[in-house]
């Protein structure tokens, strides 16, 4: 089943079981310099595109145009400029040297680590929704290499795919081919969500938000029935709010369930 909504489609599709690393080429330099870009700007919020240019020692708007894929460089600026960055020179020789595979596993790490994936695929759905970078970061108020960075992952991953008019956007089926080796980015991606939470709480009005917690005694033996009832919530949720009527904004429902007291050991 297919539904198109102005420039975006949305289906089903199964994941692709591999992905190829790009060649010696601006896709594959340009997503070296974004990830170390995004890597700066975490540690320093100010960060920004000037001063990653200025290191780089070249002009911003050529930076933004390899950045973009829109510009191709040799091979010997490539590695030129992806040392400077810091990007390690094995790594770099094998992007240039050979055509490789990598495995789903690790961009799943990447895509579970970050909420700006699960953003845009919700994102759009809105009726106002525009597939284009700038506009995606806005709304998102997040950077634009940050959202060039997740569209790239979820190409890559199978969940969308460039067309003339926009993006084709798959829905993601949920479920994940390693879940032992994306618990990690499971635990970072769920911190995130709780420091959004908290900045939430000063940052919109509470017409616009809902916050509510529930202190409460249990036996240890109900929490399998705690995570069931929450887990069922979530989903029945989500059909509700998307079964009909026009979508505007995209929201981060976050639940909880942790112990306040201490874990009493079993010795």
């Amino acid at each position: 089943m297919e539904i198109q909504a102005k420039n975006i489609q949305i289906t089903t599709e199964s994941q692709v079981s591999k992905v190829k690393i790009r060649k010696a080429s601006a896709n594959f330099v340009s997503e070296l310099l974004r990830e170390e870009f995004i890597r700066r700007k975490n540690k320093n919020a100010s960060y920004s595109l000037r001063s990653f240019a200025q290191n780089l020692k070249i002009d911003q708007s050529l930076l933004s145009k390899i950045l973009s894929g829109k510009k191709k460089v040799s091979a010997q600026f490539s590695t030129e400029l992806l040392l400077k960055a810091g990007v390690a020179p094995e790594l770099i020789q094998a992007g240039i040297e050979e055509l490789g595979y990598k495995s789903v596993i690790d961009d799943e790490f990447r895509f579970l680590s970050n909420w700006i994936p699960f953003a845009i695929l919700e994102l759009a759905k809105v009726k106002e929704f525009q597939p284009e970078r700038d506009w995606m970061a806005k709304r998102l108020g997040v950077h634009p290499e940050e959202v060039t960075d997740a569209l790239v992952t979820l190409e890559r991953m199978g969940y969308i795919e460039k067309i003339d008019n926009g993006i084709l956007v798959k829905k993601p089926t949920n479920t994940w081919s390693n879940t032992k080796q994306t618990s990690l980015a499971r635990k970072n991606l769920q911190k995130r969500y709780a420091e959004m939470s908290v900045e939430a709480i000063d940052k919109y009005s509470f017409d616009e938000r809902e916050h509510g917690s529930l202190t409460v005694a249990i036996s240890k033996s109900k929490l399998p029935i705690i995570k069931d009832m929450m887990k069922k919530f979530r989903q029945e949720l989500g059909q509700v709010l998307q079964a009909e009527g026009e979508l505007e904004e995209v929201y981060q429902i976050t639940m909880a369930a942790f112990p306040i007291s201490k874990i009493k050991s079993k010795s």
